[in-house]
């Protein structure tokens, strides 16, 4: 065997071995099952993030979708990666978040969809969400019934928006120091469709003030009192001394840290979790769904 000058054998079997080590990492489903980049078949870039168990199954999955800040705006392609840059799609890249969580004795595992807002938008448009999420529904095998969505800043204002206008679609929703002030309209909204809201807010944040906020959840419990229907109240967790930063905060795995007020702490995932649709018929046409989501129209690259 003609090895590299300078080279023992010893030395080459070691660098080969860790080499056969990295390619079974890169390529194996534990590091699969991190991000793909992918698109819709309208052109909106997205990160997705699979259960370990999608492709061999034909079960049904609640979907989270996840709305990034100003800053990781796009073009949909090559600007993707930005989105894995914080909060909770940090930590599913580096494994210290795993999205499968085990609620009132049944587990479940999340497909978790991060679109990229495009450059041309200064706010999430209600409608581009939507877009996004009727193409999971074409697309992935989801549990109608539990549709969530989650954002930060701009993408928390995003949250707020788009529930109030489309309040039919969503399980429930945690909006994480949004961008976007309350009005009596989607206010009005949230209520009549009962929607189960927990927002997070750092109690200094010099970028989106803790009182847009209040005011949501002022309003909402108020209106909700004076309507006297079943709905949830509206509940927000402060961290005193937090700026704009809480999504560290919110999004960790850490229930002691999501909630350190209460005595029985839980994540924000499993607070979810705890909610569904009423009058929505699971796993619809399921068996038209592709195994693969990739394999789908749009595709990933």
């Amino acid at each position: 065997m003609k090895l590299f000058p300078g080279t023992s054998p010893r030395l080459f079997v070691g660098k080969t071995f860790l080499w056969l080590v990295v390619g079974v990492a890169l390529f194996s489903p534990t590091y699969a099952q991190r991000f793909a980049s992918c698109r819709t078949a309208d052109g909106i870039g997205y990160l997705e993030h699979l259960p370990p168990d999608y492709q061999k199954s034909n079960k049904s999955y609640p979907l989270l979708i996840f709305l990034h800040g100003i800053t990781e705006r796009g073009n949909g392609t090559t600007d993707l990666r930005k989105i894995a840059g914080g909060a909770m799609p940090f930590q599913i890249e580096k494994q210290t978040l795993k999205m499968t969580f085990n609620v009132n004795g049944t587990s479940y595992s999340f497909i978790v969809l991060c679109p990229q807002l495009s450059y041309d938008y200064g706010s999430w448009p209600a409608s581009y969400v939507d877009r996004v999420i009727e193409y999971a529904k074409a697309t992935y095998r989801v549990d109608e019934s539990r549709i969530y969505v989650t954002g930060l800043s701009l993408g928390g204002g995003g949250t707020w928006d788009y529930a109030a206008a489309y309040p039919d679609k969503v399980a429930a929703i945690a909006p994480v120091c949004g961008a976007s002030g309350a009005d009596a309209s989607k206010i009005n909204a949230l209520v009549s469709n009962q929607i189960p809201i927990w927002a997070f807010h750092g109690t200094n944040d010099g970028v989106v003030p803790a009182h847009t906020t209040l005011n949501w959840i002022r309003g909402i419990n108020e209106h909700q009192a004076r309507s006297g229907n079943n709905m949830p109240k509206a509940k927000v967790t402060l961290y005193p001394n937090v700026g704009h930063n809480s999504w560290k905060q919110a999004y960790s795995p850490d229930p002691t840290i999501v909630d350190p007020v209460s005595s029985e702490p839980i994540t924000v995932y499993e607070w979810l979790l705890q909610h569904s649709k009423p009058n929505v018929r699971v796993g619809y046409n399921n068996t038209a769904k592709p195994a693969t989501a990739n394999a789908a129209p749009g595709g990933s690259y």
